[in-house]
């Protein structure tokens, strides 16, 4: 298994030195398209697991469309990551992005907040 957040990583960290990888980019919208990046996914048949809206990665890959200038990348990542903004006044954790668990509750991190601020600015 690949972890997603490893790839992204390290694809930014090539991007930023001008080593683009075109095919994982695709690979990226097309999976943010489709409802969400999976935490790792399978090296030879491409199976996913524990798909879902995740800040975090959304972030990261909208930092890597940024630096290898990809525009219909960062605007899928930033759609992702609009998905998981709390936009309810009345709640306690109004303008935080947030992932939800199996039973619904909010689960809201500080890395995931960083991430995407970090992203948007």
């Amino acid at each position: 298994q690949a972890e997603t957040w490893r790839i992204l990583k390290t694809s930014l960290n090539l991007a930023e030195v001008g080593i683009n990888n075109p095919a994982l980019e695709g690979f990226l919208l097309e999976e943010l398209k489709s409802g969400g990046l999976a935490s790792s996914y399978h090296l030879v048949n491409g199976s996913s697991e524990d798909r879902s809206v995740n800040p975090s990665l959304a972030a990261r890959a909208a930092r890597l469309a940024r630096a290898v200038d990809n525009e219909a990348l960062f605007a899928a990542a930033a759609r992702q990551m609009s998905r998981s903004y709390i936009s309810d006044q009345t709640s306690s954790f109004f303008g935080a992005f947030a992932r939800t668990d199996n039973e619904g509750r909010l689960l809201i991190n500080a890395l995931d907040q960083m991430l995407v601020l970090l992203a948007l600015q």
